[in-house]
């Protein structure tokens, strides 16, 4: 089983890679340059990516001029990460209800503490603590507080 759930502005980074979009800021190159090497120094099969992460690159794809170009990237970074959805949970002794109960109680817990945060980042904390994975992500500040879940910043 993969050992890193990578949230998606770290996809978005090795999209981007693809793309060779670099950045006018050197301190924000240093960075994408070190999540780039990160990801390239680990087998293929530690890295997923969580079907909320694939749905918000898809909505990247809808709203492209280029849907065509798009897609391809998307597709391109989908066979370099494998996708893990609903089904997999299965796969790997997760029921539905249990990813569903890690997110209520994450969520519960922020809200409860006044430290709410995005919908679709307590999906990937709940799909990545519920299958025991560190979440990539350089959005610590937002990870960092779920209580139980592992989280690196490749690009520091």
């Amino acid at each position: 089983m993969a050992k890193y759930l990578l949230d998606t502005n770290a996809c978005i980074g090795i999209r981007n890679s693809f793309r060779d979009i670099k950045s006018k800021d050197a301190a924000r190159q240093a960075a994408h340059d070190k999540l780039i090497a990160k990801w390239k120094a680990m087998p293929a099969s530690e890295l997923a990516m969580s079907f909320f992460t694939l749905g918000e690159l898809l909505v990247w794809v809808e709203k492209h001029a280029d849907q065509e170009r798009a897609r391809a990237l998307t597709d391109q970074l989908a066979q370099e990460v494998r996708v893990i959805g609903c089904p997999s949970c299965a796969e790997h002794g997760l029921p539905v209800q249990a990813l569903a109960t890690h997110y209520a109680a994450i969520r519960a817990g922020l809200e409860i503490a006044g430290e709410g945060i995005a919908d679709n980042d307590l999906w990937i904390a709940a799909h990545g603590r519920a299958l025991a994975m560190t979440v990539v992500t350089n959005n610590t500040k937002h990870f960092g507080r779920v209580p139980d879940l592992q989280v690196e910043d490749w690009t520091v």
